[in-house]
């Protein structure tokens, strides 16, 4: 049930009309919506609270129903998204914010959004399995741009989301240049900018109000909105978002930057699986070399590395066996050349959900069983080529 409490005849009916559900209650005052999520006392209610009850009020309400946690959310409307609005809410406990003008299809993602909330909170509660096992982060790498790291990092997201039915969050760390919002299409209000802005007062709920949903059901943690912030988010930061994020969601992705930062340097350390992505040229096979080299003394162990080689049957003189022998180490995930890739980034649509079954999908679901070891061989939706 969605409870839609407005004053405003005009605006509460278009509310009504964008928001996605057959069982829509009407509410002219925050009291009526109160009473009416009271009467219900069914789990996945949802409370959309418009700009016409006064923000005290409803913010108040929204850390009722946080501190109760018995099976309500609450979606803020307002005006505009003002930066320190959508903090004030957040950490008042508000699930998500949304501007007057929000299509239908953005109220269908946040309500999705809450209604998982609900259940993961449900979850934590009842001891259910979520409760008791920590999420696992995989980090996706490369020291050379242009490999196609963003890449497989976008759509092995999509992936875990929509065959292993698993809420999976995916963090832009590539600070200064990071294109996962415009790869998915997405206008965050927020970035992981923010969010490191914010570690000393985040927690789980505080943090799930800086991801950007997408229809996929990945959930984006955009990089900076400008260039110049990127200096700006502190590696404590990130720590701490990463300290968050495993009792949040069972997979989190971690698409780093072309180098070994200090914040990469605290994503990699954080992973359970790091993805190395290089590509069918000879200075990527030399960064490649040099990453598996460095990553092996900083301590990451072998097994824990994953060699992906993409546009690996280009036709420029080299072969895969002898790319495996200058490396030293076998390739796990061989990715063809496909020109179906650009054409997805500059429709914003990741292939896996444009073209589920081109070649470059089913080589890059070949990393699913790294990213959930776990799932079942059907739920993958596919088979782990070995070697």
């Amino acid at each position: 049930m969605i409870v839609i409490a407005e004053p405003s005849v005009e605006l509460r009916a278009k509310l009504v009309e964008v928001v996605p559900d057959d069982d829509i209650v009407e509410a002219t005052s925050l009291d009526e919506a109160k009473s009416s999520l009271k009467a219900a006392r069914n789990r996945g209610r949802i409370a959309v609270l418009g700009p016409g009850l006064a923000l005290a009020d409803v913010l108040a309400f929204a850390e009722e129903v946080e501190r109760e946690r018995d099976g309500a959310a609450t979606l803020l409307v307002t005006q505009s998204l003002e930066p320190s609005l959508l903090r004030q809410a957040l950490r008042s406990g508000v699930d998500d914010v949304l501007t007057v003008s929000a299509t239908a299809e953005e109220w269908s993602e946040a309500v999705s959004r809450a209604r998982a909330t609900i259940a993961a909170e449900h979850d934590v509660a009842t001891g259910g399995p979520e409760s008791s096992s920590r999420g696992r982060i995989v980090s996706v790498f490369s020291t050379k741009g242009g490999c196609g790291k963003s890449l497989v990092a976008s759509n092995l997201a999509v992936l875990a989301a929509e065959r292993l039915q698993r809420r999976t969050a995916l963090v832009d760390l590539d600070l200064q240049s990071g294109d996962l919002a415009i790869m998915f299409q997405v206008m965050p209000a927020l970035s992981i900018f923010d969010a490191a802005l914010d570690a000393d007062r985040l927690d789980e709920e505080a943090l799930e109000g800086y991801f950007t949903g997408h229809r996929s059901g990945v959930s984006l943690l955009a990089a900076p909105l400008e260039p110049s912030l990127a200096e700006q988010v502190e590696p404590d930061g990130v720590s701490t978002i990463l300290e968050l994020l495993p009792k949040m969601f069972p997979l989190t992705i971690v698409d780093g930057p072309p180098l070994f930062s200090d914040q990469m340097l605290v994503a990699l350390d954080a992973s359970d699986d790091i993805i190395l992505v290089g590509s069918m040229d000879v200075p990527s096979i030399k960064n490649l070399k040099l990453a598996i080299s460095t990553l092996t003394q900083l301590g990451h162990p072998r097994h824990q590395l994953k060699i992906v080689l993409n546009r690996a049957d280009s036709k420029v003189g080299l072969r895969t066996n002898e790319v495996e022998k200058s490396l030293g180490v076998e390739i796990d995930v061989q990715i063809p050349s496909s020109r179906d890739v650009p054409l997805s980034i500059n429709q914003g649509t990741p292939l896996a959900m444009s073209r589920p079954r081109s070649p470059v999908v089913q080589a890059i679901a070949e990393l699913l069983p790294v990213v959930a070891p776990d799932a079942s061989e059907e739920a993958r939706g596919g088979r782990f080529r070995r070697r």
